[in-house]
């Protein structure tokens, strides 16, 4: 994705820093972080808040401005069921104006941890809870205008505990789904939403033991992003 961004130095100067010939690109390292020298908030609302920060390039040392949503955490759940299949939830998003198939997730509310955001979403939108919790990782949903982060967790051995419980301003329905139709789906382009896909291949790479709690480099406090959920 582009940053939204305007240079705000005028004139440009007539010969700019030319960008480094892409064999050098390679072997160099990392671009460095960006200095913000100033940030507004221009509206916000029970979603987001837009903000723009005013930047300069280290490359270049010239200000750009930059869009930034900043919005609280996330979170997905890899719910599986006792007979392993997969929780699945559809429901329409108006964004893209269609139905979805996705799996739970949602908002963390401030004062919840996102364990708890979590086990609350599973219950509430499918009628699924219990089992066996651990956390795969985080994710960047979308770092070129997002703030936040997805916390992605895998419920095992989950039941069916009573009926939804939705707002007013949902409308879910649930489908569990065999493992071997999952790939089929995602490759088929019936799952198509970004952090559900993200979530499932963290998902994968634990199944192949490729996951190690490794995520910003830092284990979870035991008892709070891991352990066994009440049922």
């Amino acid at each position: 994705m582009g940053s939204m961004d305007r240079n705000l130095d005028k004139p440009m100067p007539a010969n700019p820093a030319p960008s480094p010939p892409a064999s050098a690109a390679r072997a160099s390292v990392v671009p460095e972080e960006w200095p913000r020298l100033s940030s507004r908030i221009e509206t916000q609302n029970r979603v987001f808040r837009l903000r723009h920060d005013l930047s300069v390039s280290p490359r270049t040392g010239q200000a750009h401005e930059f869009v930034v949503l900043e919005a609280g955490d996330w979170v997905s759940v890899v719910a599986l069921t006792g007979d392993g299949r997969l929780v699945g939830i559809h429901q329409y998003r108006h964004g893209s104006g269609e139905v979805t198939l996705e799996i739970p997730g949602g908002l963390v509310e401030p004062g919840s941890s996102p364990l708890q955001a979590a086990q609350e979403e599973l219950r509430q939108e499918t009628g699924y809870g219990g089992g066996r919790w651990r956390k795969l990782g985080e994710l960047n949903a979308a770092p070129a205008l997002f703030s936040n982060h997805l916390h992605v967790f895998l419920a095992e051995d989950v039941k069916l505990l009573g009926g939804q419980e939705l707002d007013e301003a949902e409308d879910i329905t649930v489908e569990l789904l065999d493992r071997d139709e999952i790939t089929r789906r995602v490759l088929a382009g019936e799952i198509t939403h970004a952090q559900v896909v993200g979530s499932l291949y963290l998902w994968e790479l634990a199944g192949r033991g490729e996951v190690h709690r490794t995520w910003r480099n830092e284990p979870p406090e035991r008892g709070r992003e891991s352990g066994e959920q009440s049922k």
